[in-house]
């Protein structure tokens, strides 16, 4: 798991939000902003990334057939010229 996102927020006592994305119908998308902290340098180290593991999971779990979807490396097809 990255945890750019702590990492850079806990120098600076920055806050965290996660984005929790939901797909209405095709084309239009509803997004939830959940605080996770409003100052990451008040919690323990990897906290955050945890807690975002978690509510990220939460979101996969509620809609997984949208997960590997939205991941460029299943949208790739197979050439042409190569043989199975």
């Amino acid at each position: 798991m990255l945890d750019g996102a702590e990492r850079i927020a806990r120098p600076l006592a920055y806050g965290m939000v996660y984005f929790d994305v939901k797909k209405v119908k095709r084309g239009y998308y509803e997004i939830d902003v959940i605080p996770m902290t409003k100052n990451v340098a008040e919690t323990s180290e990897f906290e955050m990334t945890e807690l975002y593991m978690k509510m990220m999971e939460k979101t996969i779990l509620r809609d997984p057939a949208y997960y590997l979807w939205s991941h460029r490396r299943w949208k790739y097809k197979k050439p042409q010229n190569i043989s199975s």
